[in-house]
């Protein structure tokens, strides 16, 4: 059961400024309030904040803790990692000592706030469930245990197999609000015409085009799998889009690779060289978006580890190569959806993705490709952060009247 976001209201006064909490640990939970925050209009946007600077002292040290462990445990992570095994332990129901030192501080600040909040981390859910206001941004697909924080806040979920989840879990199913895939407002918004080029462009032509991605903690059993990849895909005549953090570890395997190959590296360059590769290098998220921004529509495949990026696998059409090992709680589900739905397969080792190049010259000749490129596209609606700030307009407004 969901809540209808096209219900109209008379005299509706303006709604409740609404408040976004980060964590801003890594990119996946905060993309997906960047999203909900740029379509917000800006009479509606509140305060815009994070951990870091609502905290001082222990509970300041705890978030970067946190973080650190993160950078950290992620980096040097697999399927067994301490990372890992830490995520699958936590019990964000019961939070320790520690966990609820660091909420403190946020409790307090949001005590009496009267305007919804807006968090799109567990953690966050079970530190501030106590807010009569509070809304958890669930953007994924895919729903791991820590996820299931029990209260009587909102849950915004992208499908009904999604609020299912939360519904067995026993959530009131009046709480889940089915919004659609939450994609970048700037990829859905040119979502048909790029699916259109694409479909032609693997029958027209030989030469494919595609993005390596790596998560924000460049986790080095993945380095080497994308470099690889990448080189592998310009050797046989294709393009590569290599998106690195500025100065990191992703970048400078790629730049050592590629010179001792002898390969075309361009670097922060406007256009992807035919036959050749662009390093696009980023100093934060908004750099990042830039960047994907930009160059998205000229990609015919990417290659990541199965993070919040596998949205444009299963609803943009864009075909994927999965990065192994999965890291996290996460990555282990949407790499088993992405592969359960056709629109994927997995590079596991460096030996598989010094194939690439050939495996993708093969996948077009014989139509896989377009075939996986298809099967994630014109699903499940992708205007995920619209409908969002639709429900937010609606509600606030039908609350307000209603309290007069």
């Amino acid at each position: 059961m969901t809540t209808s976001t096209s219900t109209s209201f008379s005299n509706i006064e303006a709604p409740e400024a609404v408040d976004l909490l980060y964590t801003n640990i890594g990119r996946g939970h905060p993309f997906y309030l960047d999203g909900i925050a740029r379509s917000l209009p800006p009479a509606s946007r509140g305060e815009i904040s994070d951990v870091f600077s609502l905290t001082t002292g222990l509970a300041n040290w705890i978030w970067h803790a946190g973080r650190a462990a993160y950078r950290l445990g992620s980096s040097a992570g697999g399927r067994d990692s301490l990372y890992t095994r830490l995520r699958k332990a936590g019990d964000y129901n019961s939070p320790g000592m520690l966990l609820r030192w660091a909420g403190t501080p946020l409790r307090r600040r949001f005590a009496k706030t009267t305007g919804p909040l807006i968090v799109a981390h567990p953690i966050l859910v079970a530190l501030l469930r106590s807010h009569h206001r509070l809304v958890y941004q669930h953007g994924e697909l895919i729903v791991p245990p820590e996820c299931l924080v029990s209260g009587h806040h909102i849950v915004l979920v992208p499908t009904q197999q999604t609020a299912d989840v939360f519904i067995r879990a026993g959530h009131p199913h009046q709480n889940l609000i089915v919004t659609g895939l939450c994609i970048e407002q700037e990829l859905a918004a040119g979502g048909t015409a790029a699916f259109a080029a694409r479909q032609r462009r693997y029958t027209e032509t030989e030469m494919l085009t595609g993005g390596f991605f790596s998560s924000g903690a460049e986790p080095h059993a993945h380095i080497g799998v994308l470099t690889a990849a990448a080189m592998s895909a310009v050797v046989r005549g294709g393009s590569a889009l290599i998106v690195a953090h500025h100065g990191g570890a992703y970048a400078n395997s790629v730049t050592r690779a590629f010179a001792r190959r002898g390969l075309t590296l361009a670097t922060n360059a406007p256009t992807i060289p035919p036959s050749g590769a662009l390093l696009q290098t980023y100093h934060d998220r908004g750099d990042l978006d830039r960047i994907t921004h930009t160059h998205f529509d000229a990609l015919d495949y990417f290659v990541s580890p199965s993070h919040e990026r596998t949205n444009w696998a299963v609803g943009l059409g864009l075909p994927m190569f999965i990065v192994d090992p999965p890291i996290g709680t996460y990555a282990p589900r949407n790499r088993e959806l992405l592969l359960k739905q056709g629109v994927a397969e997995t590079l596991a080792t460096i030996q598989e993705a010094s194939a690439l190049g050939a495996s993708l010259e093969r996948l077009r000749k014989t139509g896989t490709l377009a075939k996986r490129s298809e099967s994630g596209w014109g699903h499940d609606p992708i205007d995920g952060f619209r409908t969002i700030v639709d429900w937010l307009s609606v509600v606030e407004g039908s609350q307000r009247v209603l309290s007069t």
